[in-house]
């Protein structure tokens, strides 16, 4: 392909500037040869990124009427590069990378606190960040492992509904919050009482048990605050819970992932506390009406479930993961749903689009035998390979009649200990499910259900479009 690219830029550029065109040869010489190694060396990294005037002033240097390089062309002999589009100064490369930010200010394992914060003189902790902006600013973190020996601690800081904060990871790169040198336990990276923050591209690790029993070894925990949106966060290798939101309203996790959490030193329930995600509350009344929302996230490798929630207000979890979760004494439920202490005839749980697979117990459970039954919705989700039930309801104190809010509509369930299991008098709503319907699932439902390297296998337990159409989606 470098040869063509070579081949197609000579030509192009000795057939557009014609020799006629060209001032007197003796200020504008022909044009020496071309050394090609040194100008693939230079100007043909990879991303191929055409520099037309260093180009032009390699090859020509004193010829001015030379014309810029034609890149249509070059990509008519370039057989093997994509069409340059949505990136068409990058032809060989249909990527276009983030610009670096122009502005905002900065943190840097580097920097020093008592620096302004700039790019030149940044910041070191992200606390302090978050603490010394404005609403709307943004604080970019730069690449790199930030040790913290304690909690990074953020209270009662808030930007607004239309200006929030913004600590966002520096485009192109992963800022690392490690605890691996504590000395004593503590959590990760914690907001409480926070309002109107946005954190993006941040990953937390290492915050460990330490001590026997400890409980509060999670890398991110969300406390009792209002419109915080985590994006593109990543939390591994916890002492605890990946990420804990406890008490709070209008939560967004987007495409987070956690995995390898793990509370082995919890000598009463060995890994029964090591959560990807956790969602909680103490089943007070001030807690009706509030809602955490999950998108696109994914939780592996965890002691006990991959997703366990339990509050009064809405849960809503579309297109997330739950893989191999469960080992030593953990309870290994893909996705854990219940519980819930008060009455409400409000939608609670809304499941739609997620995927519990190879964990040791069921995929997922109603989790409510000794709670009351609420309005939940689950559809087209799937559910394969897991210990337990695909699906799983409980009997509760409550009605039957309550109870039939449980909606269970197009799911599948496939090489599981059963499809579904309804527990003594238990009763749901449910249809168009594949154990209601008359057929035989098979792996062929699938366009890939092989689960080595599974986070990058986009084609990982998709349903085919066949299946598609069987199942209504």
């Amino acid at each position: 392909m470098k040869k063509l690219f070579i081949f197609a830029l000579f030509t192009v550029i000795l057939t557009a500037c014609p020799t006629p065109d060209c001032p007197d040869p003796e200020p504008c010489p022909e044009c020496p040869p071309v050394d090609t190694a040194a100008i693939l060396a230079k100007y043909c990294p990879e991303p191929v990124v055409i520099d037309t005037a260093a180009i032009l002033a390699e090859l020509c240097p004193e010829c001015p009427e030379c014309p810029e390089v034609d890149t249509a062309a070059i990509l008519e002999n370039c057989p093997d590069c994509p069409e340059p589009d949505p990136c068409p100064e990058c032809p060989c490369d249909t990527t276009c990378p983030e610009p670096p930010p122009a502005n905002g200010f900065f943190v840097a394992p580097n920097g020093n606190n008592y620096n302004p914060g700039t790019i030149d003189m940044p910041w070191a902790t992200w606390d302090h960040a978050l603490e010394s902006i404005d609403p709307g600013d943004t604080v970019y973190v730069r690449g790199g492992i930030y040790y913290n020996t304690g909690a990074v601690w953020v209270e009662r800081i808030s930007g607004t509904v239309e200006n929030p904060l913004h600590l966002f990871a520096y485009p192109g790169e992963t800022p690392i919050l490690d605890g691996i040198r504590k000395t004593s336990p503590s959590p990760g990276f914690v907001l409480y009482h926070c309002e109107n923050i946005h954190i993006k591209g941040l990953h937390v690790r290492n915050n460990l048990e330490i001590v026997d029993n400890y409980k509060y070894a999670s890398n991110i925990i969300i406390n009792q605050c209002e419109n915080i949106i985590a994006e593109n966060c990543v939390s591994y290798n916890s002492g605890r819970r990946g990420f804990f939101v406890f008490r709070s309203d209008e939560i967004y996790l987007l495409n987070c992932d956690s995995y390898n959490n793990c509370d082995s030193l919890d000598t009463s329930y060995r890994g029964g506390g090591g959560d990807g995600f956790l969602v909680w509350d103490d089943g007070a009344e001030s807690d009706l009406g509030k809602a955490v929302y999950l998108f696109g996230c994914r939780a592996w490798n965890n002691s006990d479930d991959g997703y366990d929630i339990e509050t009064e207000g809405l849960i809503v979890a579309h297109d997330c993961y739950a893989i191999a979760n469960g080992y030593l004494d953990g309870d290994g439920t893909g996705f854990k749903i219940g519980y819930k202490d008060r009455s409400s005839d409000d939608l609670c749980r809304d499941i739609e689009g997620c995927i519990s697979a190879f964990n040791t117990s069921s995929g997922f459970t109603t989790n409510d035998r000794t709670s009351r039954a609420m309005w939940m919705e689950l559809d087209k989700n799937i559910s394969y390979g897991n210990g337990g039930s695909g699906f799983i309801a409980f009997d509760t104190p409550d009605s039957q009649e309550r109870e039939r809010m449980r909606k269970f509509t197009r799911n599948i369930a496939h090489r599981n200990m059963r499809p579904f299991g309804l527990m003594n008098d238990g009763a749901v709503t449910q249809s168009g499910n594949s154990w209601n319907m008359d057929v035989t699932v098979s792996d062929d439902w699938f366009i890939s259900v092989d689960r080595e390297d599974w986070q990058n296998n986009p084609d990982f337990l998709k349903p085919t479009p066949a299946t598609v159409e069987l199942m209504g989606w």
